[in-house]
C-alpha cells in the first residue's frame, strides 16, 4: 500500500497522549519535525496535540523518561524467534511496524539508555535520549504502525529482568548471583577506538590480579585502580564497569567486599586526578579517513598526521610516531568523514555503510517565562514597519524552533546609517541557535572559490554585504541559500558535498548593496529608516539581553507559525521592488520602458532578436541584448522560422501561454499589425496562461 491510498487517524496524537506518552510530531522519514527534546522534561499542551493532530505529521514518542516507557524494538524475523523462544516477555501494548514489532515497557527506577544489537540480533531499545514512531503513523515503506496490543487491554508491563540481563551483557558485565560482575576478558568498556584499548588494559589487569599472591593482593589491586583510572578519567568512560569487573576478581581471589570497595574507590581518586596525557588527547579526536586528518572533537580543527605528531608527538613515549600507534592499534576512533545532522541526536551515524561523526550540537538556551518588552522595544525601533517586523519575527522563530528544517530565502536588511543594532540582533539570534553553529563572513570570501562558512551552520551573517557589481555573485550564492546540498570547496581539504541547513543574513548600510533578478524568490529585503538610540540605550539593552536569552527563547515559542510556509518566496516590499529596478543595466532599463510602452516591435508578445536589435539600432551585440532580455523576464523561446531564415525567438509578455503555443500561432503573433493577440488586457495586468496547463494530466 502507498503513502497516498493511507489516511492519518484524526485522533492518533490525543490518542497517544491519553495513553501517557509523551508525544511530539516526527516526519515519515523516522527524523522528529523539529526540536524533540523538550518534551523529555515537558509534555506538550492541548493546543499543540489539537494543531499536530491537524497536520500530516507522524507521531514521535519520547522513551526513557522517568514516568514514561522504555520499548524493545524487533527488526526481523531472527530477533523476533529470540525474543518469542528465549526471551519469554510478559504481555504488554504492542506496536505492529514496518518490518517488526515495539514492546512497550514501564520505565524502571534506574536510568535504561539507548542500546543497539541487543544478544548480536537485530533487538534494539529504545530508552533515555531516544524515542520511537507510535501506532497511528505511516512507516517509510507505506505501511501504518498498528496496535496489536493497545495500552486499552494490557497496559504496560513492567521493564523484564530478561531485558536487564541483556543489557549487562551487551556493557559486557554479566551478573553473578551476589550482584557483582564476574570476571571476564569481555567487559567491554566501548566498542570502538579508545574502547578497544581499555578492554585491553582491563584484560591485563584482572589476568595480573589474579596471579598475585596472599598479602600482595590488595596492594596490587589499588595499583590496577589507579592506572586504569587514570585511562579511565582521559577518556571519560565509565569507571563502573571497570570497577565491578575489578572487585569481582578481587572477590573470587578472596578479598573481603569492603576492603575492595575502599581500595577502589582511593584508586580512582588517585588515579583519575592524573589523567593519562595521550589517553585524553586520543578521546578528543577522531581521524576522518576520506580526509586523512585527525579531527579535534572540541574546537572542530583537523590535523595530517605529520602535523598531530608535531603538536602532540610529546605526549607519547611508545615506538613510533603517535599517529601511527593510534591508527594500527585502533585507539582512536575512524569514522568516514564529517556530517551535521541537526535533526539526529547520535554523534556517530551510519550511511551507506559508512560512520560519519556528527559535529551538530544543539544550543543550551533554555526557555523561562518573563517580560519580552525590552526585545520588542529594540526590534520595533530596528524596524518600524510592523509586517516586516512580524515577518522577520517568524523568519527567526522559525529557524529557533526547527533547526535542521530550511528556510529558503534570506533576510537582506539595509539601513542607512550605522550603529542602529543590526549586529545585535544576529548575535540574539545566534545566541538561541548556538553560537557554535553561526559563521560570519565577509563579500570577499562569499565572492571566493571557496565556501568554508557553509557548512556545519545554522546560520551565516555577512555584516557588509557589498555585491552590487554584477549578477555573477548573486548567481553563485542563491543555490546555496535554496539547495539542500551543495559541493563545498575548503582550503587544503577534498570537495565535499554538505547537506545545506544554514540560513542566510546579509546587513548593508549601502544602497544598492545586490543586484537581484526581476523575479527573485530568494532575498526578504527590509530597507529600515532606524535611527542611533544612542550608547547608553544599547548598553542598557546588552545587559538585559544577555541576561536574558531564556525570555527571548519562550518569546519566539510563542511566535504563531501558522501559515508560515518557509518553502514560499518571501512577501515582496516596495523596497526590494526598488532594488529590483535598480538591478537592471541601462540596457535593460530600456528594454523594460520599451515593453511596457508597447513600442517599436514590443507592441506584440513575441519578437526575434533580429527585430530588437533593429528597434535599438543595431547599438548592441545580441549576446547582450540576450541577458537583458532575459533580466527584465523575457523568456527565450528557441529558434523560430521567419521568412527564409530561422531567428531567436523570445515572449516579452504571457510566456506561460506563449511556452505551448504551436508554431502557427506564434509566427501569427510575430506578423501581427495590431499589436497581438492580447493587446487588449495589456491594461489588466493578467497574466494568460495556456489551455494544457489548466488541463488534468490525462487529458488530451
Amino acid at each position: 500500500m502507498t503513502e497516498h491510498q493511507l489516511t492519518l487517524p484524526p485522533d492518533r496524537f490525543r490518542a497517544a497522549a491519553a495513553h501517557g506518552l509523551r508525544v511530539f510530531p516526527a516526519l515519515q522519514n523516522k527524523k522528529p519535525a523539529g526540536k524533540w527534546q523538550h518534551y523529555q522534561t515537558e509534555a506538550p499542551t492541548d493546543v499543540d496535540i489539537a494543531g499536530w493532530d491537524s497536520s500530516n505529521f507522524n507521531v514521535g514518542v519520547v522513551t526513557g523518561t522517568s514516568d514514561g516507557v522504555v520499548v524493545l524494538d524487533v527488526d526481523n524475523e531472527e530477533a523476533q524467534r529470540f525474543v518469542d523462544e528465549v526471551l519469554g516477555l510478559p504481555p504488554t501494548s504492542t506496536v505492529t511496524t514496518g518490518r517488526g514489532r515495539h514492546y512497550y515497557f514501564r520505565a524502571p527506577p534506574q536510568e535504561v539508555r539507548n542500546a543497539v544489537g541487543l544478544a548480536n540480533l537485530k533487538l534494539d531499545l529504545r530508552g533515555f535520549g531516544g524515542y520511537v514512531i507510535a501506532a497511528g503513523s505511516i512507516h517509510p515503506d507505506g505501511s501504518m504502525y498498528k496496535w496489536e496490543k493497545s495500552p486499552a487491554e494490557v497496559g504496560f508491563a513492567e521493564f523484564p529482568q530478561q531485558l536487564l540481563a541483556l543489557l549487562e551483557m551487551k556493557k559486557g558485565r554479566p551478573r553473578t548471583a551476589g550482584g557483582l560482575s564476574a570476571p571476564t576478558s569481555s567487559a567491554s568498556i566501548s566498542q570502538e577506538g579508545l574502547g578497544r584499548y581499555l578492554d585491553r588494559e582491563l584484560d591485563e589487569a584482572l589476568k595480573v590480579l589474579s596471579a598475585a599472591s596472599e598479602g600482595e593482593r590488595n596492594d596490587t589491586l589499588f595499583k590496577l585502580a589507579a592506572r586504569m583510572a587514570r585511562h579511565v578519567a582521559a577518556a571519560g568512560a565509565d569507571w563502573s564497569s571497570v570497577s565491578s569487573a575489578l572487585a569481582a576478581c578481587a572477590c573470587n581471589a578472596g578479598l573481603e567486599e569492603k576492603e575492595i570497595s575502599s581500595t577502589l574507590e582511593s584508586g580512582w581518586k588517585k588515579g583519575s586526578s592524573e589523567p593519562t596525557p595521550w589517553v585524553r588527547i586520543a578521546a578528543e579526536h577522531a581521524y576522518l579517513s576520506a580526509q586523512e586528518r585527525f579531527y579535534h572533537i572540541p574546537s572542530g580543527r583537523d590535523l595530517r598526521p605529520a602535523g598531530f605528531n608535531g603538536q602532540y608527538g610529546h605526549e607519547y613515549f611508545g615506538n613510533g610516531t603517535f599517529s601511527n600507534f593510534l591508527l594500527h592499534s585502533n585507539s582512536v576512533r575512524k569514522v568516514h568523514d564529517l556530517t551535521y545532522e541537526p535533526l539526529e541526536s547520535e554523534r556517530f551515524i551510519e550511511r551507506d555503510g559508512l560512520e560519519y561523526l556528527n559535529t551538530y550540537r544543539p544550543p543550551n538556551v533554555t526557555a523561562v517565562v518573563g517580560d519580552p518588552g525590552p526585545f520588542e522595544g529594540f526590534l520595533a525601533g530596528l524596524v518600524p514597519d510592523a509586517d516586516e517586523r512580524e515577518h522577520l519575527l517568524k523568519m527567526i522563530a522559525f529557524t529557533v524552533r526547527n533547526p535542521g528544517l530550511k528556510l529558503r530565502y534570506a533576510l537582506l536588511l539595509r539601513t542607512s546609517e550605522q550603529g542602529v543594532g543590526k549586529s545585535m540582533l544576529a548575535d540574539m539570534w545566534g545566541e538561541m541557535l548556538g553560537m557554535h553553529n553561526v559563521r560570519k563572513t565577509t563579500p570577499q570570501e562569499i565572492a571566493s572559490d571557496y565556501q568554508g562558512y557553509l557548512p556545519q551552520t545554522l546560520l551565516v551573517v555577512c555584516e557588509e554585504m557589498n555585491l552590487g557589481a554584477g549578477l555573477k555573485t548573486y548567481n553563485a550564492i542563491k543555490d546555496m541559500i535554496t539547495g539542500d546540498t551543495f559541493t563545498v570547496n575548503e582550503k587544503h581539504l577534498r570537495q565535499r558535498q554538505w547537506r545545506v541547513y544554514a540560513t542566510f543574513v546579509f546587513f548593508s548600510n549601502l544602497d544598492q548593496p545586490i543586484l537581484l533578478e526581476a523575479n527573485d524568490r530568494r532575498f526578504f529585503y527590509i530597507d529600515s529608516p532606524a535611527k542611533p538610540r544612542g550608547d547608553q540605550f544599547y548598553l542598557e539593552f546588552a545587559t538585559w539581553w544577555t541576561a536574558n536569552l531564556g525570555v527571548i527563547r519562550n518569546y519566539l515559542d510563542n511566535i504563531d507559525l501558522n501559515g508560515f510556509n518557509p518553502h514560499k518566496p518571501p512577501p515582496m516590499t516596495e523596497a526590494k521592488r526598488a532594488l529590483i529596478a535598480g538591478s537592471k543595466s541601462e540596457l535593460a532599463r530600456d528594454l523594460q520602458w520599451a515593453i511596457q510602452a508597447r513600442q517599436g516591435c514590443f507592441d506584440r508578445d513575441l519578437v526575434t532578436l533580429n527585430q530588437v536589435a533593429f528597434e535599438f539600432d543595431r547599438k548592441w551585440p545580441q549576446r547582450k541584448l540576450a541577458e537583458a532580455l532575459k533580466e527584465v523576464g523575457a523568456e527565450h523561446l528557441g529558434q523560430q522560422r521567419v521568412g527564409n531564415g530561422r531567428s531567436s525567438l523570445w515572449a516579452v509578455r504571457n510566456a506561460l501561454y506563449w511556452r505551448y503555443a504551436d508554431n502557427g500561432t506564434r509566427a501569427a503573433e510575430l506578423s501581427s499589425v495590431d499589436g497581438g493577440m492580447f493587446a487588449q488586457l495589456h491594461d489588466t495586468g493578467m497574466e494568460v496562461v495556456h489551455m494544457s496547463l489548466l488541463l488534468p494530466p490525462s487529458a488530451g
